[in-house]
């Protein structure tokens, strides 16, 4: 019983110790993730061109800033919903590391 007794002891330290190590990333990943940018529906905003960013599939003077979008809709705190200026709305949301701001 008391081998027993020591076992819960070494587990419950050892799921406490998790608990802290999971907190400690979890705010050092909110605190890198947390919005870069803070869209208004109808704002003018630029998207990355991701399947041109790898080297070699773009050329060098090539923009990798794609479109005129507007936010059609904030979906959650980092996700939109784009519209194009032609009124057509993409179905796939967008997180906000992949947009900025079009300043005209």
């Amino acid at each position: 019983m008391d081998t027993l007794h020591k076992f819960h002891e070494e587990r419950m330290k050892a799921k406490e110790k998790f608990t802290l190590h999971q907190n400690h990333f979890k705010r050092w990943f909110n605190k890198k993730s947390i919005g870069r940018y803070n869209f208004d529906v109808d704002d003018f905003i630029l998207k990355w061109d991701k399947s041109h960013e790898d080297k070699g599939k773009h050329t060098k003077f090539q923009s990798l800033w794609i479109g005129l979008y507007t936010v059609h809709e904030k979906l959650g705190t980092h996700t939109y919903c784009l519209r194009s200026l032609d009124e057509r709305v993409d179905n796939l949301p967008i997180n906000d590391q992949d947009l900025k701001h079009y300043f005209q």
